[in-house]
This record gives structure tokens, C-alpha cells and sequence, in this order.
């Protein structure tokens, strides 16, 4: 039998035992051929009350170059493709949110990879420690150097007399502006790896207890960090005395960790 392409006009021949089945056009147009019983491709386009044939695209024009029908009773087996439920299903995306389609897209705490290495040996724990807390003294004495320089430059010593009510709070300004400094750094490395300055010198890395991924902001720092660190100025640092020796525990979780719900891995 021969049928006429709707979208481009192209005359196919296709055989009498493909009649009731979905033929393609070269063009690309997928069309039933008459004939026969529909083909249990798919239940619900059979439960569907048939649609009114779409209307026909104006004729082309003569000049325009279409590829030939095959000549006699040959026909082209590339023209058949059999619909199957699995082809007339939408297409599921994963979602990682309520309306995220990125099966990519960082998890509430701020990463989507997980990471599953084992806990970090008590002398990584320590020797991120100990590098962070070298930062922070580095950037305090390099203030402290910027302090006296304006010093010499403003009062020709570094130990004027009867100084300015000002001095001090410049003293103060330089300080706390290395100590801004370095604590944007570590939080942004927090953030985006899980690694302060002391962790990534380390090998080491935050990460959260129950799922292995990043921590962010809210734990990674907020808890972990400013939180005890407060809770300890509270109670007049003894938590902070003993937060060491959690190191030794299961997982090697300090108390800080505790309290953020976070572990330390290897990187």
C-alpha cells in the first residue's frame, strides 16, 4: 500500500502486512498506516478517544528536493519503529529538591558528592589543629608588625610618648582584621571542601555523620566552630579543656564534632 507523509508529502510504500502498525518517515514523522488493529503499544493512547487528524502543511514547493519513494513493491525496513510502552512514557529526571531537576544539585547541607573515606588518625586531628592555630598566630604577628609601622610613620618611633586615646584602637583594628581575614579564608574552604587552612595542609576533611557529605556553612562553621567556641567562653573554656581528649573516642569525634553532627575523614 502507499500513504502520504502528512508533514512532508513524501509518498511511502509500505507492504500490506505492516497495515495498523507505526511507520517513519525519512523526514522524521512517525504515522500509523491503515489497516489491521492497532498494536498494543500502549494502553493509554488506546484508552484515548482519537484526535482530529492534524491539519496538512501547505504543499512544498516544486522546487524543493525530496528523497524517493522506493520504486515497485520494495519498501525501506528503516521506515518501521515500533512504538513501546517505554518509548510513550515521559521521561523522570532525578531530583535532589523540591523543584530541581539536577540530579547534581548540593544537598541542604551544601554538597552533593558523598564522601566515604575512613576517619581521620588522631595525628592529622592534631596536626590540623595545630596548623590552624600557626595561621592565626602568623596573621596576629604580621598585624602586629603593620601596627608598628604606622607607629614609625606617624610618630617617627615605635614607642611614642603619651601617645593618642587613638593608638589603641588602631592596635585593635589591625588585629581584628587578620583575624577577619583568615577566618573568611577557612570558612570559605569549609564550604566549597569541607577543609580549613589546618585540614587541607592535613589531608583532612569535615564531613557530616549521617551522610558523608559536606557540611556548609551551618555546620561546618556555625556549630562547629563559633558555636563552641562561645559555649566555651560561656563555661569558662572547660569544655574546650577536655574537647581534646574526645579525639581518643569512637570515630576520633572531638565535642565540637558532636555538636555539629560532623566527622573528620581523610581526604
Amino acid at each position: 500500500m502507499k500513504i502520504k507523509c502528512p508533514a512532508c508529502a513524501t509518498v511511502l510504500n509500505v507492504p500490506d502486512t505492516a497495515a495498523g502498525k507505526v511507520v517513519k518517515c525519512p523526514c522524521g514523522k512517525q504515522l500509523r498506516a491503515p489497516g489491521g488493529t492497532a498494536g498494543p503499544a500502549s494502553g493509554a493512547a488506546a484508552a484515548r478517544p482519537a484526535a482530529a487528524p492534524a491539519a496538512r502543511r501547505p504543499t512544498e514547493p516544486a522546487t524543493t528536493t525530496r528523497r524517493p519513494a522506493p520504486a515497485g513493491n520494495d519498501f525501506d525496513p528503516g521506515l518501521f519503529d515500533e512504538l513501546t510502552e517505554a518509548d510513550l512514557q515521559p521521561v523522570k529526571m532525578a531530583s535532589t529538591g523540591p523543584k530541581s531537576s539536577n540530579p547534581y544539585a548540593p544537598t541542604a547541607h551544601g554538597g552533593g558528592a558523598s564522601f566515604g573515606g575512613p576517619v581521620a588518625s588522631v595525628g592529622k586531628r592534631f596536626f590540623g589543629a595545630f596548623i590552624d592555630g600557626a595561621v592565626y598566630f602568623v596573621a596576629t604577628f604580621i598585624s602586629t608588625g603593620l601596627f608598628f609601622l604606622f607607629l614609625n610613620i606617624q610618630f617617627g618611633t615605635i614607642r611614642p610618648e603619651n601617645p593618642p586615646a587613638y593608638v589603641p584602637i588602631v592596635n585593635l583594628a589591625f588585629t581584628l582584621t587578620a583575624m577577619i581575614i583568615v577566618t573568611g579564608i577557612n570558612i570559605s574552604m569549609i564550604c566549597k571542601s569541607g577543609q580549613s587552612i589546618g585540614k587541607k595542609a592535613a589531608g583532612s576533611r569535615i564531613v557530616m555523620e549521617s551522610d558523608r557529605q559536606l557540611p556548609g556553612f551551618v555546620h561546618g562553621w556555625l556549630i562547629r566552630s563559633f558555636g563552641f567556641g562561645l559555649l566555651s567562653s560561656l563555661l569558662f573554656n572547660l569544655p574546650a579543656l577536655v574537647d581534646a581528649l574526645f579525639v581518643f573516642s569512637d570515630n576520633a569525634r572531638t565535642l565540637h564534632d558532636r555538636m555539629a553532627s560532623t566527622i573528620v575523614v581523610d581526604a
